[in-house]
């Protein structure tokens, strides 16, 4: 997997369990309306500074996330100058108004827990949709905030990803490109979210990037 991938090459990994999952406390709220996840990598990013016995540089950063992970990842990048390398696996990286109006197989609301559903139906009763309120949804999309990023970027998405359209990581490459910023875009055949049937090139492109930027 990618895990080992990484490991192989030398590149330490951390994985969170956010909050409600795995063996963390706490309610999951899910990650593209409410910040929780975003604080909770932040924080885990700064306990790498304040934990010596891990032997980790703490200034050699970088991220990885896949799907809601990605759109996580955007979030941190966009927000913390540290991140030298972050990578985005078929993610969710579009603006909510993409979110809400441009997934046309989203899992909201059929199977999305009942916190994440009232966070989402919460915040538009209070703001109004992005149709209603653009300035609002748009600022809260990490993906208008690119411009902040300070490390590079790589970006991995089937063609016909049914989970999560390849439209996110359209416009994320093109306003990363647009910003100026550096960034590599990859695509594959076929519809395949967890990138399994390319695995072998995913995971070479995400050492090369990773080793390339980590120095």
């Amino acid at each position: 997997g990618v895990t080992a991938a990484l490991t192989q090459a030398g590149i330490a990994v951390i994985k969170p369990d956010y909050r409600g999952h795995g063996q963390s406390q706490g309610v999951p709220e899910g990650g593209h309306f409410s910040p929780v996840y975003t604080y909770d990598d932040m924080n885990l990013i700064s306990s790498i500074a304040q934990t010596p016995a891990l032997s980790l540089n703490p200034n050699r950063l970088g991220t990885l996330g896949h799907s809601l992970g990605a759109h996580t990842s955007l979030r941190v990048a966009v927000v913390n100058p540290n991140i030298k390398a972050t990578a985005y696996l078929s993610g969710v990286v579009g603006s909510i108004d993409d979110i809400l109006y441009n997934w046309p197989f989203s899992p909201m609301p059929g199977d999305m827990p009942a916190r994440v559903q009232a966070n989402r139906e919460t915040l538009l009763a209070k703001y109004g949709t992005p149709k209603t309120n653009p300035d609002f949804w748009g600022s809260v999309s990490a993906i208008n905030y690119v411009g902040n990023i300070t490390g590079a970027s790589q970006i991995q998405h089937s063609t016909n990803d049914s989970t999560v359209p390849k439209l996110f990581s359209d416009k994320l490459d093109t306003a990363l490109k647009s910003a100026n910023k550096s960034v590599e875009y990859y695509t594959y055949p076929g519809n395949d979210h967890q990138l399994s049937t390319n695995a072998t090139l995913v995971n070479s492109r995400l050492v090369s990037f990773f080793s390339t930027h980590l120095q």
